[in-house]
């Protein structure tokens, strides 16, 4: 995994609070050098209040493919499929399986993008869930004598994104 991000996940919707520090955030990235284009002071920006994604080791190459796809064809089948038999029937003369395999590598970039957004916001939801319960161990020791169901409550509304 790459130490440098590649996306940001904001949750939605954006508190005004957030929006307030994205302003100032731009305007300060902005302001911080003429070379400093608007893609890159946006940026910064979505940084302020947002996670930031680094993308999974998915690799999007054909072998990759012909390996998630033999694995696939073995668990439905529950026969030994090899990447190099599916590599076969890519060019191999059965025109409906060279077709089929074809068009699902078609789609294979757009699946791996798809699962990459689906870890990057999995990986978000984490952070803000870890931010929230460190939110609740910074309530004060007395109040933790408080009944059960308020504890509950607050806890309840800080890992749904408000104050504690």
């Amino acid at each position: 995994m790459s130490d440098k991000p590649t996306g940001v996940f904001v949750r939605l919707p954006v508190t005004d609070e957030q929006a307030q520090e994205m302003y100032r955030a731009y305007c300060a990235a902005y302001a911080s050098s003429s070379l400093t284009t608007r893609g890159i002071a946006t940026q910064a920006a979505l940084f302020e209040v947002g996670t930031p994604v680094h993308s999974g080791n998915l690799d999007p190459s054909r072998e990759c493919f012909e390996k998630f796809y033999a694995q696939m064809c073995a668990r439905a089948t529950g026969h030994d499929t090899t990447p190099e038999y599916v590599s076969g029937l890519r060019t191999g003369n059965n025109y409906g399986g060279r077709t089929f395999l074809n068009n699902a590598w078609q789609a294979w970039p757009d699946y791996v993008k798809y699962v990459q957004a689906q870890i990057a916001a999995l990986e978000a939801e984490v952070v803000r869930l870890r931010e929230a319960l460190d939110r609740i161990r910074l309530i004060p020791f007395p109040m933790m004598d408080l009944p059960a169901g308020i504890m509950h409550g607050i806890a309840h509304k800080a890992l749904k994104g408000g104050a504690a």
